[in-house]
C-alpha cells in the first residue's frame, strides 16, 4: 500500500470513528434529555395528583362542615322554638334540650354563631327560672297577685327577645352556610312568624 491509500485509509478510520463517536453520542445525550423530561413529567403529574388529590379533600371538609352546621343551626333553633313556646309551662326537658343542642353549635360554629347561641341559651335559662318563680307562685295566687304580673311580664318581655334573637341567630346561621338571608316583604320567614 502506498502512503497515499495509507492516508486515505487512515482519513476514512478517523472520519467513520468520529461518525461513532458522534452518532453514540448524540444517542446518549438525547437518552439523558429524554429521561430527564421523563422525570420532569411525572414530577409534574405526581405534583398535579397530590393538588387534586387535596382540592377534593378541602371541598369533601368544606362539604361535611356545612352539613354539619345546617343540621346543628337546624337542631338548636328547633329546640329554642319549643322551649319559646313551652316558656310558661312547667318542664325542664325543653331547657335542657336548647342546652344540648347549644353544645353542638359551640362545637362547630363561628365565634359570631356561638355568641348568638349563647345569648339565646342565656335567655332560655332565664325563662326558665322566671317559669319556676312564677309556678312556685301559682298555688297562692291572689297573696302573689302583683309579683305574679310582674315576673309573668318579664316572662313576656323574655319571650319577645328570644323571638328577635332566634331571627338574628337565623340570619346569621343562613349566611353562615351560604344560604341568603331571606329578603323583608318576600314570604314568610319560619323564624319570625313562629311556624
Amino acid at each position: 500500500m502506498d502512503a497515499e491509500t495509507s492516508r486515505l485509509v487512515l482519513v476514512a478510520a478517523i472520519s467513520a470513528g468520529a461518525a461513532i463517536i458522534a452518532g453514540l453520542g448524540g444517542a446518549i445525550l438525547t437518552a439523558w434529555i429524554n429521561r430527564k423530561n421523563t422525570k420532569d413529567t411525572l414530577t409534574a403529574a405526581r405534583q398535579d395528583n397530590e393538588k387534586r388529590w387535596q382540592l377534593q379533600v378541602d371541598r369533601e371538609h368544606e362539604v361535611w362542615l356545612r352539613d354539619a352546621k345546617q343540621k346543628s343551626y337546624a337542631k338548636f333553633l328547633s329546640t329554642v322554638t319549643a322551649a319559646a313556646s313551652n316558656s310558661f309551662i312547667a318542664d325542664a326537658s325543653y331547657p335542657m334540650n336548647t342546652l344540648m343542642a347549644y353544645d353542638e353549635v359551640r362545637l362547630i360554629g363561628p365565634p359570631e354563631i356561638r355568641n348568638a347561641a349563647n345569648q339565646i341559651k342565656q335567655q332560655i335559662l332565664m325563662n326558665a327560672g322566671l317559669n319556676q318563680d312564677r309556678c312556685q307562685m301559682l298555688p297562692e295566687a291572689d297573696a302573689n297577685s302583683a309579683e305574679l304580673e310582674e315576673v309573668e311580664g318579664k316572662l313576656t318581655n323574655g319571650i319577645g327577645n328570644l323571638k328577635k334573637m332566634t331571627h338574628s341567630f337565623a340570619t346569621l346561621a343562613r349566611k353562615d352556610t351560604g344560604a341568603e338571608p331571606r329578603q323583608p316583604g318576600l314570604g314568610l320567614d319560619p323564624v319570625s312568624t313562629g311556624i
